[in-house]
Order: structure tokens, then sequence, then C-alpha cells
């Protein structure tokens, strides 16, 4: 789910996420996931990406945004660990 994402490709998920459930919540919150539930829906959103630039650009900026938001993740959750211990 990250890699796409740090790359700026918009992120397209189906319902069965249970691996990344709090990666997936956490990237809906921010507009950076896009979950689909049907073909349809993937037909449609692939269409405005291929049809919108403006679209697709903004996805872009989300899901990179979203990435350097969570930039050193692992460094911060040690140190809080390390201060609290």
């Amino acid at each position: 789910v990250l890699e796409p994402a740090a790359l700026g490709i918009p992120v397209v998920i189906g319902s069965s996420y249970y691996n990344f459930t709090e990666i997936v919540r956490a990237m809906r919150h921010q507009d950076a996931i896009m979950l689909i539930e049907n073909s349809q829906q993937l037909s449609l959103f692939i269409t405005s990406l291929l049809r919108d630039d403006n679209h697709r650009f903004a996805i872009s900026k989300k899901t990179t945004a979203f990435v350097a938001g969570n930039a050193g993740a692992l460094n911060k959750t040690l140190k809080g660990i390390e201060e609290h211990s």
C-alpha cells in the first residue's frame, strides 16, 4: 500500500485489507487511498484518473503527503517507548 503512495501513484484497494487495517484507515482519513467495492466503481475511478489530470495530480499530492507525514514512524515509536521505559 505504501510503495505506490510513496511514488505518488493513486492507491486503489478492495474490501479485503485486514493485514493493513491501520494504515488504510489513516490513508482514508486523509483521502490518500480509494476503497473500491465493485468493478463499476473501479472502472469509474480509473476513467476519472485517465481523463482528469487535475484529479490525478490532487490524489498524487495526497498520497505523497501521507507518506512524507508518516516518515520515521518507527523511530518515533521507538523513541516514545524508550522515554516511557
